[in-house]
């Protein structure tokens, strides 16, 4: 059982982790505790967790994003220093990650999938692109940046084999895709042009 907390560090929903042996192949290994077709269950939605407490993390200081409560709680375990915001999943929550991280610089640090998934691609970009507008709209003074690594799908498995981590600029970013992964990027990003990201 993960427990997701939010921002004043609170359990409000629970994830379920299976393990490959108990489901098949087209189940999903992660599932939310409280669910709507299981027995007349409520939905717990797709609420984001938080490793810390948002009242004593004051604005500019930097969070991390990635994607899971049980690979944020492990990064930070891991790294004691980091702040780390998590979604249930690549394509989860944008809305409530880009308000809960508002006032913060960003370290986006989502599965390294995005490198040869043109699905995840276009999420991750999604967010990036989603992120850029509302630092433009209210007018803030904070960067969004991606972090990348070699060899390991997740972050937490990175940093436990002591892989270097590479901090890029969205510039930078773009500058490591090619092919479909580029396209998607792209496309996702639509009115976003490349020369007004920092």
């Amino acid at each position: 059982v993960i427990p997701y907390r939010d921002e004043k560090g609170l359990i409000q929903a629970c994830q379920l982790r299976f393990h490959r042996n108990d489901i098949s192949l087209d189940q999903k290994k992660y599932r939310w505790l409280a669910c709507p077709s299981g027995s007349r269950g409520a939905s717990s939605g797709t609420p984001i967790h938080f490793t810390f407490e948002r009242a004593t993390l004051p604005p500019g200081k930097t969070v991390i994003i990635t994607e899971g409560a049980l690979k944020a709680d492990t990064l930070v375990s891991l790294r004691p220093k980091a702040r780390v915001i998590a979604t249930s999943g690549v394509s989860c929550s944008h809305t409530e990650i880009i308000e809960a991280s508002r006032v913060y610089n960003v370290l986006i640090a989502f599965d390294a999938d995005y490198k040869t998934n043109p699905a995840v691609a276009r999420q991750l970009a999604r967010l990036i692109a989603a992120r850029e507008r509302d630092i433009s709209i209210h007018q803030l003074s904070i960067s969004t940046r991606i972090i990348s690594w070699r060899g390991y799908k997740g972050i937490d498995d990175a940093v436990l084999a002591s892989i270097p981590l590479e901090t890029l600029t969205i510039p930078k970013w773009i500058s490591t895709l090619d092919g479909r992964i580029l396209q998607e990027v792209w496309e996702a990003w639509g009115q976003i042009k490349y020369s007004s990201l920092h």
